[in-house]
């Protein structure tokens, strides 16, 4: 006889708490020895830009911020990805997700990054939790990460809502 097999839903990424409150905001929790953004930031002065692929379905957005506070770094990038899933990307969890845009097949991808730096092997996870897409453009997203650079023990944790202009 087969031992039982108990299938356990994944849990939520995070909250999506410090990113309420209307308009365009990132929150980002870097912990000590991150190598992306080891400090806490909320980024809602910026200039924005979004983008989705493909048309209709899409298996990839990237949200681009650029804060107006110096201090808050520059050029911001946040890609989520299911490419590689062969999948649209809709309201769930997505685990093992590895820096997009090197997944491998039925892998999701996924990259924070900015200010002149980037990971070269990321391990992570991201949830979305509001997708609106309108052809090529993106008008609503709200989502939450965590990614460890190098897949290490160092995680940056956040937030994310854009809301088209």
């Amino acid at each position: 006889m087969s031992p039982e097999i108990q299938l356990i839903e994944p849990t939520g990424v995070g909250s999506l708490a410090a990113c309420a409150g209307g308009g365009n905001v990132v929150f980002m929790d870097g912990e000590e020895g991150d190598w992306i953004h080891p400090w806490i930031d909320t980024i809602t002065d910026a200039t924005w830009s979004a983008s989705v692929s493909p048309e209709g379905a899409p298996e990839y957005v990237r949200v681009s911020f650029d804060p107006s506070d110096d201090d808050q770094g520059s050029r911001w990038n946040l890609d989520l990805s299911t490419r590689r899933l062969g999948l649209p990307l809709q309201p769930q969890v997505y685990e093992n997700a590895v820096r997009y845009p090197f997944e491998d097949p039925g892998m999701p991808g996924l990259n924070v990054s900015g200010d002149g730096r980037g990971c070269n092997r990321l391990c992570g996870r991201f949830e979305i939790h509001e997708l609106e897409v309108d052809g090529t453009r993106l008008e609503r997203l709200a989502a939450t990460f965590e990614q460890s650079c190098e897949c290490g023990t160092s995680t940056l944790r956040g937030c994310i809502v854009y809301e088209a202009p």
